[in-house]
């Protein structure tokens, strides 16, 4: 976790504006912040988990509504702390049952994603609805010039490459846009593949 000046600095060095002419200080710190958000939500490693509870014969759920601070949802787990079986993908459901929307029974088996907006717990529950617990990468919070990054310090590298990079494309530097994108990509690989 380093200061965002400190890495705002070293952004726009990186991206040949050490003095901060062509883009100001404050909105680097704006795309360093853009950057974690995107790089956490990515690699997962700023997590947090919250109760959802359940409604009965429901299988639905928005997850704006009920997590308003997940990026990507990594797991949802019962009351005894057992994992729900990931379905991967929505189309799984109509292969697994094909009255899923009304399906109910004593306690859920999986989950999957709509799109971005919902999630589906399968199946409902018709009486007495547990409450689980949702496990999912938490968009991090905005920086400004006095705070830290919440992600790892093995991760200020990829943030730095991506605001390296939107910083050369507001510049109009495309030819270097490339090979940095090259670099950002081999590194966020190599972070998804360390254990956490």
């Amino acid at each position: 976790m380093q200061s965002a000046t400190t890495l705002a600095g070293q952004a726009s060095e990186r991206a040949r504006d050490p003095n901060q002419t062509g883009t100001t200080q404050a909105n680097v710190i704006s795309l360093l912040s853009f950057a974690q958000q995107v790089v956490n939500g990515a690699l997962g490693h700023v997590v947090d988990d919250v109760p959802l509870a359940l409604v009965s014969r429901q299988v639905i759920y928005p997850i704006f509504a009920n997590l308003p601070a997940a990026v990507r949802i990594l797991a949802v787990r019962d009351a005894s702390g057992r994992d729900l079986s990931p379905l991967g993908e929505f189309s799984a459901l109509q292969q697994v049952n094909t009255g899923w929307p009304s399906a109910v029974s004593d306690a859920p088996r999986s989950f999957t994603l709509c799109g971005r907006d919902l999630l589906i717990v399968y199946p409902g529950v018709a009486v007495f609805p547990p409450t689980l617990t949702v496990v999912y990468s938490e968009l991090t919070t905005t920086l400004v010039g006095a705070s830290t990054t919440e992600v790892t310090n093995d991760d200020d590298d990829a943030l730095l490459d991506l605001t390296e990079v939107l910083l050369l494309l507001k510049s109009r530097d495309l030819p270097d846009c490339k090979k940095i994108i090259e670099r950002f990509k081999t590194r966020m690989d190599a972070l998804g593949k360390e254990p956490k």
